[in-house]
């Protein structure tokens, strides 16, 4: 047994994967929180130059960077990411792309004794 031959904890595999689909909504307070820190941080500075600045203009200023971020990370990131996870999980012999062939070679020669029917059936 080799140290770095990977182990399948099931288990661990669905805790993990349970906090990183429940990560995005908890980092949205984590956010917020944030945001209301820097707010009353940097206000002092920002409303002798802004005077109608309050902190609904600030959350919708950061958001808006925040949605740019999440835009570039959808639009370049989350496809080269699976792309490189597929690569990690099955190297070049993924299980979809061979059931995906051997579902296309079942279809092919189910369309080829269709045919040959047909032209039995025509003689």
């Amino acid at each position: 047994m080799s140290v770095l031959q990977q182990k399948n904890i099931r288990w661990l595999g669905a805790v993990v994967d349970s906090f990183f689909t429940a990560a995005p909504f908890l980092s949205m307070w984590n956010f917020v929180s944030i945001q209301a820190v820097l707010y009353t941080t940097v206000i002092h500075y920002i409303l002798p130059i802004l005077p109608w600045f309050n902190f609904v203009w600030f959350l919708l200023i950061m958001s808006t960077f925040a949605g740019v971020a999440i835009f570039i990370v959808y639009k370049f990131v989350i496809r080269s990411l699976w792309s490189w996870r597929e690569t990690q999980l099955y190297g070049s012999k993924s299980v979809v792309i061979e059931q995906l062939e051997s579902l296309r070679k079942e279809v092919k020669g189910l369309k080829e004794e269709i045919e040959n029917l047909n032209k039995a059936r025509q003689n």
